[in-house]
């Protein structure tokens, strides 16, 4: 886009009086236009039509139509705050890009951080759990016999009671 506007405006600059649209035409084909277009599309071109007549003028010559004079510095200097313009908008993306790309590099990390952190976390508490399971099935199970030996405690103690309060009471 740039380029094309450059060679443009070394074309109109370069070559010598050059007059793109006349007044009269413009206006009646302006006029045409309007006339024809008869559908509710066409309405926002109704009220935008450009004036494109562009003429090259020597000192001291009558402007051919009213307008803006533009000397070749002037021009030069509009081109060249262009460029300046693409350029900072382009500077502008590349650092926002890269500030993206700096954030999520960051937020990957962070994640990938906390990924490991819950994995270590996880696989701790499975070998605790292992571990427990292990006790467990490794120790000798004697509860019955322990039951069982509880049962006949209480039953020799009662017996021992029962005889010696009924040699008391007699």
């Amino acid at each position: 886009m740039r380029t094309t506007l450059s060679l443009t405006l070394s074309f109109l600059l370069t070559f010598s009086p050059c007059a793109l649209a006349s007044t009269d035409s413009a206006a009646s084909d302006a006029e045409k236009q309007l006339k024809e277009s008869d559908s509710i599309s066409d309405a926002p071109d109704r009220d935008f039509y450009l004036d494109l007549r562009i003429r090259v003028l020597d000192e001291g010559v009558e402007a051919p139509f009213d307008g803006i004079l533009l000397t070749s510095d002037a021009l030069t200097k509009i081109k060249f705050d262009y460029e300046e313009q693409i350029a900072l908008m382009r500077n502008d993306a590349e650092f926002a890009k890269q500030k993206f790309n700096l954030d999520m590099q960051a937020a990957m990390q962070t994640w990938q951080t906390e990924k490991n952190l819950y994995s270590t976390e996880l696989n701790l508490r499975r070998n605790y759990i292992e571990e427990l399971e292990a006790k467990v099935i490794d120790s000798d199970n004697n509860s019955p016999l322990y039951i069982f030996g509880s049962f006949i405690l209480g039953s020799l103690t009662t017996i021992a009671i029962t005889y010696a309060l009924s040699g008391a009471t007699k």
